[in-house]
C-alpha cells in the first residue's frame, strides 16, 4: 500500500512539475546560447554537418533538434517543449536511481528538491543540451549500478551493452559527459585492482569485461574527440572568466547546487546540505569501518567518487588555468550532491531520529520553494530577439557592427542576418580601419566589456562610448570615433 501511494504521489508531482515547466518554458526569454540552437534547427538536417562543425559542443543534441524541427516543423515553442520532455524524463530516471539507495519517500523528496532548484530547472528548460546530458548520465549511472550488481553472477552482458550505449550518448551530448564517463571507468578499474590483489572470484573475468567495454567505448567515441579538438581550436579571443581559487570555486558550486545565488536560501541550504552529506559519509564509513575495501566497492561510494572527480578537475582548472567548463556541465554532479544529502536524511531516520529527519526534509522543501519563487519572480534573461529587432530599425547604413566571438558570436551573427541586419560584423581581434572611424558609429553587441573587448578592438582610436541603456534586457553600446584620439575603454560601464 505504501509503495502504491508513493507511486501515485510521484506521478502527481511529476505531472505538476511538467505543467509548470511548460508554462515557464513558454514564457521565459530566449538568450544567446539558445539562439545558436535555433539557427541549427532552422538550418535543418541538410546543413547539419556545417552546423556541427562550427560549434565546440558534441553533435548529438544538434542532430536531435534538427530532426525534431524537420518532423514537427521549426518553432522555438516546439524545441522548448522538447526540453520539457528531457527534464521530466531526467527527473524520473534520477528518482529510480535514488530509489536504489534510500527509502522511496526520501527519494521522492530529493526529486522534488531537485525540481525546485533553479540551477536544474532553468538550465534544462533552455534549448540547449543540458537536459540530454542529465538524462543520459542518469541512465548511465542506473546501468552502471546494474552492471555492478550482476557481474558477480555472470549476468551483466545485456546491461553492460546498455551502459556503454548510454555512456556514448552522454559523451556525445556535452563535452563534460566524457569527463563523467571517464571517472566511472577510473573508479571501477581501481576496484578491479583490489579484486585482483585479493584474488577474488571472477576477478580476471570482470577485468576482461570492463576492458572490453572501455575499448568499445573509446573506439566509438574517437570521432567525438576529433570534433572536440576541432571545435576548441576555432575559439577566438581570450576567455572571459577570471581565475578563481579552487576552494572559492567549489564553494560557489555548493551554493549553486543548493539553490540559487539570487536569494538568501543558499546561505541556509548550503551548510545544511553539507552537514547531511557529512552524516551520509559518516554513516557509510561506520557501516564498513572494518572493511574499507567493501565500502569502496559499494555502488553509492563509486558513484559519489566518480561524480566528485569532474568537480575537482574543474576546481583545479579554475585556479591554475581558468574555469573553461562552466557549472552547467556539472549538472549530474549537482543531482548526486542532493542524492547523497537525502541519503544522510535516510540514515538519520533509520537510526531512530524520525522526527528530525522528517522536519529537516520539510524545511529543505520549503526553502527550496522559496528559492524557486525568488528565481521565477526576479530573474529575467536578456531577450536578444527583441534587442536585434530594435537594432535593425535604428542602425544606419554607414554604421559598423561588432559582436563577441566567444561564446555567442556565431549565434548573434546568424540572428542578425535573420533580423534583416545584412552585414558581416567585426569579430574579436579584427583591426578597425582608421578611415571608417571618422563620423561613424560602432555598435558593439554582447556583454564582453569585462574581458575580451577592451584588450582588442575598443581601445583603438575611439572617441567615446555611449551606453544606450537596456533594450528588453540586452545591453547595446554605441561607440563614436573622432579622428585619432587615443582613449581607453573602461572595463565596465
Amino acid at each position: 500500500m505504501i509503495s502504491r501511494w508513493n507511486s501515485l504521489l510521484f506521478i502527481l508531482i511529476l505531472t505538476v512539475i511538467a505543467i509548470f515547466s511548460i508554462y515557464y518554458a513558454m514564457s521565459a526569454s530566449l538568450w544567446r546560447d539558445e539562439i545558436y540552437s535555433l539557427n541549427v534547427a532552422h538550418a535543418g538536417v541538410d546543413d547539419l554537418v556545417d552546423s556541427v562543425l562550427s560549434d565546440v559542443h558534441p553533435p548529438l543534441y544538434y542532430v536531435a533538434i534538427a530532426f525534431v524541427s524537420d518532423i514537427f516543423g521549426y518553432s522555438w515553442v516546439k524545441l522548448r517543449l522538447f526540453s520539457v520532455l528531457q527534464f521530466v524524463l531526467a527527473l524520473s530516471l534520477s528518482y529510480f536511481v535514488m530509489c536504489r539507495f534510500m527509502r522511496r519517500t526520501f527519494a521522492l523528496s530529493a526529486t522534488l528538491a531537485i525540481a525546485l532548484n533553479p540551477f536544474f530547472f532553468d538550465r534544462v528548460l533552455q534549448i540547449r543540451m543540458y537536459g540530454l546530458l542529465w538524462l543520459f548520465l542518469a541512465a548511465s549511472t542506473y546501468f552502471f549500478v546494474s552492471v555492478l550488481e550482476e557481474e558477480q553472477n555472470n549476468k551483466a552482458k545485456s546491461v553492460a551493452v546498455a551502459f556503454v550505449v548510454f555512456c556514448l550518448f552522454a559523451s556525445y551530448s556535452h563535452n563534460y559527459g566524457i569527463l563523467f564517463i571517464f571517472s566511472f571507468f577510473v573508479v571501477k578499474f581501481i576496484v578491479i585492482v583490489i579484486y585482483l590483489v585479493e584474488k577474488a572470484r571472477r576477478a580476471r573475468e570482470i577485468l576482461l569485461s570492463w576492458m572490453t567495454m572501455g575499448i568499445v567505448f573509446s573506439a566509438l567515441y574517437a570521432p567525438g574527440l576529433y570534433l572536440a579538438a576541432r571545435g576548441f581550436s576555432k575559439i577566438e579571443g581570450d576567455f572571459w572568466i577570471d581565475r578563481e581559487p579552487m576552494w572559492q570555486y567549489m564553494g560557489g558550486l555548493i551554493a549553486i547546487f543548493s539553490g540559487t545565488l539570487y536569494s538568501f536560501v543558499p546561505y541556509v541550504l548550503a551548510p545544511l546540505y553539507t552537514f547531511l552529506i557529512a552524516v551520509a559519509v559518516y554513516a557509510h564509513v561506520s557501516l564498513y569501518s572494518r572493511d574499507w575495501k567493501t565500502m569502496l566497492r559499494h555502488p553509492l561510494t563509486m558513484i559519489a567518487v566518480a561524480c566528485f572527480l569532474p568537480v575537482l578537475v574543474t576546481a583545479v582548472m579554475s585556479e591554475i588555468i581558468q574555469p573553461i567548463f562552466l557549472p552547467r556541465g556539472l549538472i549530474w554532479a549537482g543531482v548526486v550532491f542532493i542524492m547523497v544529502a537525502f541519503r544522510g536524511l535516510d540514515r538519520i531516520y533509520s537510526h531512530g531520529r524520525k522526527a528530525v529527519a522528517v522536519a529537516t526534509t520539510v524545511g529543505i522543501l520549503i526553502l527550496g520553494f522559496v528559492s524557486f519563487l525568488d528565481f521565477v519572480l526576479n530573474h529575467q534573461r536578456p531577450n536578444y530577439l527583441a534587442g536585434f529587432a530594435w537594432l535593425s530599425q535604428n542602425i544606419a547604413s554607414d554604421d559598423i557592427v561588432a559582436v563577441s566571438s566567444m561564446p555567442s558570436g556565431p549565434a548573434l551573427r546568424m540572428l542578425m542576418r535573420n533580423e534583416g541586419i545584412d552585414r558581416e560584423p567585426l569579430r574579436v581581434g579584427d583591426r578597425l580601419p582608421e578611415s571608417r572611424l571618422v563620423g561613424a558609429r560602432l555598435w558593439i553587441v554582447g556583454r564582453m566589456f569585462n574581458g575580451v573587448w577592451p584588450r582588442t578592438l575598443v581601445e583603438r582610436d575611439l572617441h567615446s562610448i555611449v551606453s544606450l541603456g537596456r533594450v528588453d534586457g540586452v545591453e547595446i553600446y554605441c561607440v563614436t570615433g573622432h579622428d585619432a584620439v587615443q582613449v581607453r575603454c573602461p572595463r565596465e560601464l
